[in-house]
């Protein structure tokens, strides 16, 4: 069923009003197509996630002071002891580039939004950018759902094709004045490991629909005079392929990312930027998953999508859907394409999804490659620049979209 146009505030709210009932939110990142959702409470049912207040654990000393990445870095974001000095580099200059996936998702989108409501056909397009629309109108479908410009053919109505855009364009948007140093409004806790998470026990706890699940819960030992628990599906040290998690503590009021300590030696200290200039026969055969596990970049800005904080109705959740009979998180090129294919009111929508937007980030940065390969979802390849207007005998023929559809 495709919801309703221009009720993406509406959605967002009904859809995640289903797990506001559990205390504390956690999104986790992994390596594969898995991610879980976890609270976190008390056996009392108190909100109990231990955190720092004005710079220091509850319960300690200075050993958890915060830490700063230059003068020039984001005053809100503090990085704990947790995380070494590189490390603190590392990832505040990685959160600049998760800001640049942001502002090319917005300029892209914007574009997109210009042709759908102009209805443009490509023969109009500027003969030097119709590539790069062309690409980044298939990157929409493959990972938003596709406009229904044939009949029979796609999964939103242009309207609501639209509205979607719209509202994706604001979620970036938010993302990237967030993340503007000039602008510092991005407020974050920052971990590099969990090391401080001992599991106890497993407990029966609410789904927020009525039910209950059986979770494990983790003592939060940077809290020493008191029994702090947090329900969590497993940590970094217990899962290797898990990238981080991002959870609003309510203990503290303040939102933490952890980021697992098996991603620094992946990323290697590697940006993005290392890549944009590459070519496309170097790119060939990349997977979003490759470019994605390249540098940080990618990973945080999954996790920032996360933050209600700084994304209020447009934070994200980690959608689980169905696919070949097992249930996943829609997580990687092949989950996120076939999210966009099946989404309902029930699964979810890619707009709700952390992944669906940070692999459009990376797309459109790495526009050296189409990534809506049919057969191969978020794998590079190319569709021939000159597909969409072929020039034979000097004459440029455009595919034509059926506006009426």
């Amino acid at each position: 069923m495709l919801r309703p146009t221009g009720a993406f505030e509406a959605l967002a709210r009904q859809w995640r009003s289903h797990v506001q009932i559990l205390l504390v939110l956690c999104f986790i990142t992994f390596a594969s197509a898995f991610s879980d959702d976890s609270s976190a409470i008390s056996s009392a049912g108190t909100p109990v996630n231990a955190g720092f207040i004005n710079g220091t654990a509850l319960g300690q000393d200075s050993h958890y002071l915060y830490k700063r990445a230059g003068t020039n870095s984001r005053s809100n974001v503090a990085y704990t002891s947790t995380c070494s000095d590189d490390q603190v580099t590392y990832l505040d200059s990685s959160l600049s580039e998760a800001k640049d996936l942001a502002s090319r998702a917005v300029t892209a989108i914007s574009e997109l939004l210009d042709i759908m409501r102009l209805k443009e056909q490509p023969e109009h397009w500027p003969s030097a950018s119709y590539t790069r629309r062309y690409r980044n109108f298939l990157l929409w479908g493959s990972l938003f759902g596709e406009p229904i410009l044939q009949r029979g053919v796609g999964r939103r109505t242009l309207q609501d094709t639209i509205s979607t855009m719209a509202s994706m364009k604001n979620a970036f948007i938010r993302v990237r004045n967030a993340l503007d140093v000039k602008k510092n409004n991005f407020h974050m806790i920052i971990n590099c490991h969990d090391n401080w998470l001992v599991y106890s026990h497993d407990e029966e706890i609410s789904d927020g629909k009525g039910g209950k699940v059986l979770s494990r819960m983790y003592h939060d030992t940077r809290i020493q005079d008191q029994k702090v628990y947090m329900s969590h599906t497993m940590t970094c040290h217990e899962r290797p392929s898990m990238r981080g998690y991002t959870w609003e503590n309510k203990f503290t009021g303040k939102e933490e990312t952890v980021y697992c300590p098996n991603s620094f030696p992946m990323w290697n200290g590697r940006h993005i930027a290392d890549r944009q200039s590459s070519t496309f026969a170097s790119m060939k055969g990349k997977t979003f998953k490759d470019v994605k596990e390249y540098a940080a970049a990618g990973t945080m800005l999954h996790e920032v999508t996360h933050s209600e904080k700084t994304l209020g109705d447009y934070a994200t959740e980690d959608v689980h859907i169905t696919y070949q009979g097992q249930t996943y998180s829609a997580y990687g090129g092949p989950l996120c394409r076939e999210l966009a294919m099946t989404f309902t009111d029930d699964i979810g929508y890619p707009e709700l999804n952390a992944d669906t937007l940070a692999l459009f980030g990376l797309g459109v940065y790495y526009s050296q490659c189409n990534w809506a390969n049919p057969d191969k979802p978020g794998k590079c390849w190319t569709d021939k620049p000159d597909r969409i207007c072929p020039t034979v005998n000097n004459q440029r023929t455009c595919v034509a979209f059926n506006w009426k559809a």
